[in-house]
């Protein structure tokens, strides 16, 4: 399995979409008082990122292996 699928663009999109801005240190911040660090966005799996930004994503493994095994 890899665990990086997202670029790091397209991390930076995903924060600005649910409403993280980037300061001058590089730091995301968000209204509800979340903050990570630009070099965490880069370094967490896409699974740990999407997570914390609350982003559902369904596993289509598993679902394939479901609709298989039905």
């Amino acid at each position: 399995m890899n665990y990086y699928q997202i670029s790091f663009e397209e991390r930076c999109g995903l924060l600005a979409s649910v409403g993280f801005v980037r300061d001058e240190n590089r730091i995301w911040g968000h209204p509800d008082g979340r903050a990570i660090g630009e070099s965490v966005v880069a370094a967490i799996t896409d699974e740990s990122l999407l997570r914390y930004l609350g982003i559902e994503v369904v596993d289509t493994e598993m679902a394939e292996g479901k609709a298989k095994a039905v």
